[in-house]
């Protein structure tokens, strides 16, 4: 380690120390901000507090899916990027957040992965709520799929 230049640790030895605050300062912050008086009151709102978060971030709060309903059916074909097992796992997590952001918006009624052993041309399904078919086309174009050289048939389903 080098040594410092004699000015240097002169000034640095003249610079004002810091004053130790009083030992009973924390006691008082603490007290101030959680009175020992109203310590059940501050239990009750923090768990209100809680319990509302809870049903604001809860799927049950999201919004009822309203519109026509259409699937969009992901396609694979030769164009597609296969991927690896590991870019697997990254790409259903980021088709995940795709669709919880349809779902936040009241546009997905139901989404999955359809089970084969690689002959069928259909690889995923989203069903989902538009105003109409450009709306369907336009939500379609936000999908991830696209993105690895996929296609999206957008079909209006009728029940």
């Amino acid at each position: 380690m080098t040594e410092l230049p004699d000015d240097i640790r002169r000034a640095l030895a003249e610079l004002p120390r810091e004053r130790q605050p009083d030992p009973a300062l924390e006691d008082r912050v603490v007290g101030a901000v959680f009175p020992r008086r109203r310590g059940w009151a501050w239990a009750g709102v923090a768990a209100a507090a809680a319990v509302l978060l809870l049903v604001v971030a809860h799927p049950w709060s999201r919004p009822k899916p309203t519109g026509d309903t259409y699937a969009l059916l992901l396609m694979v074909d030769s164009t597609y990027s296969v991927a690896s097992p590991a870019e697997l796992r990254r790409r259903e997590h980021e088709y995940g957040l795709w669709a919880d952001s349809l779902a936040a918006l009241g546009k997905l009624d139901l989404a999955g992965k359809l089970v084969g052993h690689g002959e069928l041309p259909v690889d995923g399904l989203f069903i989902i709520r538009a105003a109409n078919d450009a709306d369907a086309e336009r939500i379609a174009l936000t999908c991830p799929h696209y993105k690895y050289h996929g296609r999206i048939e957008v079909r209006r389903y009728i029940q």
